[in-house]
This record gives structure tokens, sequence and C-alpha cells, in this order.
């Protein structure tokens, strides 16, 4: 009998010493404010789609969002030069992740960050006046050194869509 009280008490003692020292562990998150949706992990913010940044304050788009000189080269036109103007879509249902792509105030084109870095063009009327309707699709990279690559497929109502490689640097 003697053998099972100190068993239950070395138990109980061991437990006790447990619960008091791991209510001591210090919390990694309890200093740390996560923005925008972010989630604190041991320490570290883990942001939103949308958001990246210590502590999920900076915007994808926002590294984005300014003004362009630009050069085309597509399959059945000679290269180009532009201006081109990247500003935020605040039309839509998910802004934050959407922008709007102007080349020299002609060309106009929605697109929806996939990544913080890339972005997806739908299908959109990129073009039209009396005589002429350009439809658009592709997709784009933001790179490293600030430059962005848009591959563009352009369907111009003839037979066959022509592709264009459109490179954009601050």
């Amino acid at each position: 009998m003697k053998l099972l009280k100190n068993l239950f008490l070395i138990l109980v003692l061991g437990l006790s010493s447990s619960i008091i020292f791991d209510s001591c562990k210090e919390d990694p998150c309890e200093n740390v404010t996560c923005l925008n949706g972010g989630i604190c992990n041991e320490g570290i913010c883990e942001c939103a789609d949308g958001y990246e940044g210590e502590n999920c304050s900076d915007s994808w788009r926002d590294k984005m969002i300014r003004n362009y000189d630009g050069q085309s080269i597509c399959e059945q036109t000679p290269s180009d030069m532009f201006f081109a103007t990247i500003e935020a879509d605040n039309s839509c249902s998910n802004c934050n992740n959407s922008i709007n792509i102007s080349i020299d105030l002609e060309l106009e084109m929605n697109a929806e960050l996939i990544t913080s870095t890339t972005f997806n063009i739908p299908t959109q009327i990129i073009y039209q006046d009396q005589y002429i309707e350009l439809m658009g699709s592709g997709s784009g990279t933001y790179n490293p050194d600030g430059t962005i690559t848009i591959e563009l497929v352009i369907d111009d109502g003839t037979i066959s869509d022509y592709s264009c490689t459109l490179t954009l640097t601050p």
C-alpha cells in the first residue's frame, strides 16, 4: 500500500511540475502583430494571399504600381517602344489582387495577381474602335530587378492569333 502511495505521489508531482514549467514558456507570437489577415506561427507571420512582408503590411501589387518604359516584340509587327502605366484596380471583388495595365493610352487590360510575382490576363477586349476590336489574354511576371515581362496573345479577328512579348522597365 505504501508503494502505491509513493507511486501516486511521484505521478502527481511529475504532472504538476510539467504543467508549471510548460506554462512558463514564452509565446513566440506574443509581441508579433500580423496585418491584413496574416497569422502568427512560431513568431513569424504567414501572410494571406495578396500580402507579403515581415508583418504582412505590403500588398503584392504595390511594387508594380508605377509608370514604365516598354518594348514590344510581336510575331507579325516590328518591335515597338511605348509608355505603360500599372494602376490599382479597385472595381473588383478581390481588389487587392487586381491591376489595370495601360499601354500608350490605347491598349487597356485587367490582370489578376496569382502570386506576389505572377499575374494572369484573362481573355478580354484590350482595344476597340469603330473599325477593329482586339482581344487579348496572357500572363506576366514581376522580375527581381523591377521589370515586368508580359506574354500576350492577341486576336484581331483574322484567322490566326499572334503573340507579343512586352517588357516594362521602371
